[in-house]
């Protein structure tokens, strides 16, 4: 997968675009220029000199479009070194708010089992404090039954 943008990607064809084409100028010039010397009608003393002269022509003119290629490579690499600074700044603060979001929802999550668990223990003791005031009804009745049930024997008796 490719990490480029589109303004990378347009500007990296374009520079290797535009050295195909400066290369393709530079070798038809420098084949021009010879076959123009070769066949023209000059002395070999002239004509070696033209001949040197054209083709330090040509050999500055190649240095000078190298130079100008380098410097659009360079600039390209810059800013796709600014972009993926750019890229890992973004992804690491989406990595900090997930971290962050996660360690939040936990929080929330443990607090609410901690209120459940209050809340079981509350409705525990209501229960048992109920029961025991039940037991006490029951056992003040079963007193009170037994008394009636003595009271009865003796009165029949």
């Amino acid at each position: 997968m490719s990490h480029e943008t589109p303004d990378t990607a347009v500007h990296a064809n374009h520079v290797s675009g535009n050295g195909g084409l400066w290369k393709g100028m530079l070798i038809g010039g420098i084949i021009g220029a010879a076959a123009a010397l070769l066949f023209a009608p000059k002395p070999g003393r002239e004509l070696r000199k033209d001949l040197r002269e054209k083709s330090m022509e040509a050999a500055d003119y190649a240095r000078r479009q190298a130079a100008t290629l380098a410097d659009q490579a360079k600039t390209a690499a810059q800013a796709a070194g600014r972009q993926a600074s750019a890229l890992t700044s973004k992804m690491q603060e989406l990595a900090v708010r997930a971290k962050q979001q996660t360690a939040d929802e936990v929080a929330a999550a443990a607090e609410a089992a901690s209120q459940a668990i209050r809340h079981a223990g509350q409705a525990a003791d209501n229960l048992t404090d109920q029961a025991a005031a039940a037991a006490e009804t029951i056992s003040l009745h079963a007193e009170a039954a037994a008394g009636e049930v003595a009271k009865n024997k003796e009165e029949k008796s």
